[in-house]
Parts: C-alpha cells; structure tokens; sequence
C-alpha cells in the first residue's frame, strides 16, 4: 500500500531518477498514518495550507538566526556580497540580519510569516510558490536555502532545483534532510529527503559544485552558539555555482 502510494503521488520527473538511480525518497513508513493526511490540490500539488499551520510554524525566537548570520560572517567575505536572498525565509530574521550589509529579501509561501515579520523588512519578503518556476532575471551573490529541499513535493523537485539555479550567481547555503520524524503524530512534512551523496550527484547536475572548505568552516564557527538549531548542522553545505 506504501509502495503503491510513493508510486501514484511521490515519485520525481525521470532526470532526477536517471541521475540517483530511483524513483523516490526512501520511504517513510509512517506516512499513511501520519496527521493531517497528505492531500492534494487540483494541479497536484500537495496541499501545504494544511500542513503548515501557523501556530506551528511562527518562530518568534531570533537567537538561532543571530547566531546563522554570526556563522555567515566568518564564512564569507561580505564585501564580496552584494546582495541576498533567504529561500523558505520564514518571519525574515536572516534578511533583517542581512539587510545590514546587502541588499537583501526573502522568498516566502506562507503571508502569515510576511504579517508577524519586522516592519523594516516586510516589504522584502515576497510571497511565491518555489514550486512554480521562477521567472525574474534577478540574481543573488548569496542564497540561503534552509530546512525547504526534504519539504518539496517530489513530482515539482526539479522545478525547485531550476529555482535555485537561476536565483543563484555565486553561493549557496543549502540544508537538506535525510530523515523522517520517529513518530506518527508528526504531520508527512519530509517528503523529499536524501542522503547526502544524493544531494550531491543532484547539485553537480544542477550546476553547483560543493564547497568543502566554506563547509567546514560554517559547521565550525556553529559549534560555538547554543541556539543555533542542531538540524541545520546535520545537513548544512555551501556550494558554488560553476
């Protein structure tokens, strides 16, 4: 029934599957019994409206993202970085850190996160669907990509990678989870993720090329801050765009 369920409604476009050698994510076992149930909307989509509410979701605490920005500082050279962008970037606490030294903005589905955003910075959070393709011509020195990848419905992950690819002229921050929740009262949210020599097989195709050492030395400068989330450690890699 699982594999009947990942094959009809999660299985991602044939270059994706050319280029990991299959169809899906490794299946969550949990799925079928997990609440609110995965719907979809006419077009297939997976209806995030249910899934993400925002009592859930609201992250009022800035600390964590103080501390990614502090990790963004030594990472980077910002003179180098003229301008940013925060994919999935939630209430803005990273573009309001940022706006400091780049111009700065974020790109956010839900206007429940732009209405309890910093008033300086609301304006700079734009409400699309990074499902659907991006067709501005703008491009950003830097892009931040937290906690989105494993949350993209498989059939539009490539629409996804397409995004992130033309959004970005020279960095990218990305995290992508491998795992599900242990327990089946955590909604079915994690319904892309991948092992990480999968996420690297799919960003070389994309046109990304993994920067260890800005790696390294991001993961690093983290272990010093006790409010940065631990699940961004777990998968957090920089990438240059080739």
């Amino acid at each position: 029934m699982i594999k009947e369920f990942y094959k009809t409604n999660l299985t991602w476009n044939d270059k994706i599957t050319s280029i990991i050698g299959k169809s899906h994510s490794r299946m969550d076992d949990l799925i079928l019994e997990r609440t609110p149930k995965l719907s979809f909307n006419d077009d297939g989509k997976i209806n995030i409206d249910i899934m993400y509410p925002p009592e859930g979701e609201l992250r009022e605490d800035s600390s964590p993202y103080d501390e990614y920005y502090e990790c963004i500082k030594a990472t980077f050279s910002l003179d180098e970085i003229s301008n940013f962008c925060d994919i999935g970037c939630a209430t803005g606490h990273l573009v309001y850190n940022m706006s400091n030294d780049a111009d700065s903005c974020g790109i956010e589905y839900f206007q429940y996160h732009k209405d309890h955003s910093n008033a300086i910075i609301r304006d700079s959070i734009n409400i699309f669907d990074i499902r659907d393709p991006y067709e501005g011509q703008m491009k950003f020195d830097l892009v931040n990509c937290t906690e989105v990848a494993e949350h993209v419905d498989p059939k539009y992950l490539h629409v996804f990678l397409d995004n992130l690819k033309n959004l970005t002229s020279k960095y990218l921050i990305l995290t992508w989870s491998s795992t599900y929740p242990p327990h089946a009262d955590a909604p079915p949210q994690h319904v892309s993720p991948l092992p990480p020599d999968d996420v690297i097989k799919i960003m070389n195709e994309w046109g990304f090329k993994l920067d260890s050492e800005k790696t390294s030395k991001f993961l690093s400068e983290s272990n010093k801050y006790s409010n940065f989330y631990f699940w961004w450690r777990e998968s957090l890699s920089v990438w240059v765009k080739s």
